[in-house]
C-alpha cells in the first residue's frame, strides 16, 4: 500500500538536517568558547514526533551534579556518592544535561524537527483515526521509516565530523558523536557509538556507561530504602 513515508522526501530532509544541524552545533559552540564539550547527538522524542540537537559539557556537568547533590539533602538518593560518582551517572543521561535538546530555541531547526514527525503522525491517523491498518502491519512500516531516519541522522553526524565541526585530534577524542531515536537500549548506544566514533573513544563510552550503571544501581538502592524508612 502506497503510503507518504515511502515518498517521503528522504534527500531533501538530510540536506535540510546537515545545514540546521551545522548551523546548531557550531552556534552553539560559539555561544560557549570556554566550555569542553564531550557529547553531540541527535535526539528524538520517545512518540518520535520531534528530532532535537543535544550536547552537553564537561563543565555543564559540574554544575548540574552539584546542584542535584545540594537537592538531595534530607533525602538521601545519592548517599555515599561524591561529586565525581553522581558525575559519572547523569554523564550520559540526556534528559540531565544542561543543553539537551538546546535546537528546540533555534528557528533554522523548527522545519526539521516538523519533517521528522512525519512518521508519528501517519502512525496516529492509519492506526487510531482512520484504522486503516492493524497495529502489526502500520509498526512494519513505522520501523522501516526510522530505521531510513536513524541511518540520516548518523550520516549528518559524520559529515559534520569530517567538517571537523567537533574538533580534530584530542579535542574530537574527548566527545562522543551518539543517536538518541527512541528509548534506545544499552546495545543500541554502543551500535551507533561504534558507527560514528573512534574506536577508542567507542571503548571510553563503553566503560562510561557500565559505570553509571554500576552507579545507578546505588541509587536505586537508596531510594528504594528510602520508601521504607518513611513508612517506618
Amino acid at each position: 500500500m502506497a503510503n507518504e513515508l515511502t515518498t517521503f522526501d528522504y534527500d531533501g530532509f538530510a540536506a535540510n538536517l546537515l545545514t540546521a544541524a551545522y548551523d546548531g552545533f557550531v552556534t552553539l559552540q560559539r555561544h560557549h568558547p570556554q566550555e569542553e564539550f564531550y557529547v553531540y547527538g541527535f535526539y528524538a522524542s520517545p512518540t518520535y514526533s520531534h528530532l532535537f540537537a543535544s550536547a552537553n559539557s564537561e563543565a555543564a556537568l559540574t554544575r548540574t551534579a552539584r546542584a542535584y547533590i545540594k537537592q538531595d539533602r534530607g533525602r538521601g538518593w545519592y548517599a555515599g556518592l561524591n561529586e565525581t560518582d553522581v558525575r559519572v551517572l547523569l554523564r550520559n543521561i540526556a534528559t540531565d544535561w544542561e543543553y539537551h535538546c538546546f535546537s528546540a530555541d533555534m528557528g533554522s531547526f523548527d522545519a526539521v524537527s516538523a519533517a521528522f514527525g512525519a512518521g508519528a503522525r501517519w502512525y496516529e491517523r492509519v492506526l487510531h483515526r482512520e484504522r486503516r491498518l492493524d497495529e502489526d502491519e502500520a509498526w512494519d512500516i513505522m520501523r522501516a521509516y526510522l530505521a531510513r531516519m536513524r541511518g540520516i541522522c548518523a550520516a549528518v553526524l559524520s559529515t559534520l565530523d569530517q567538517q571537523g565541526v567537533f574538533g580534530d585530534g584530542a579535542t574530537r577524542k574527548a566527545s562522543v558523536l551518539t543517536l538518541m531515536v527512541g528509548e534506545a537500549t544499552l546495545e543500541e548506544r554502543l551500535h551507533w557509538a561504534a558507527q560514528l566514533n573512534p574506536p577508542d573513544v567507542v571503548a571510553r563510552y563503553a566503560v562510561e556507561l557500565e559505570a553509571a550503571s554500576t552507579i545507578g544501581a546505588i541509587v536505586a538502592a537508596n531510594m528504594q530504602n528510602g520508601l521504607f524508612t518513611d513508612k517506618k
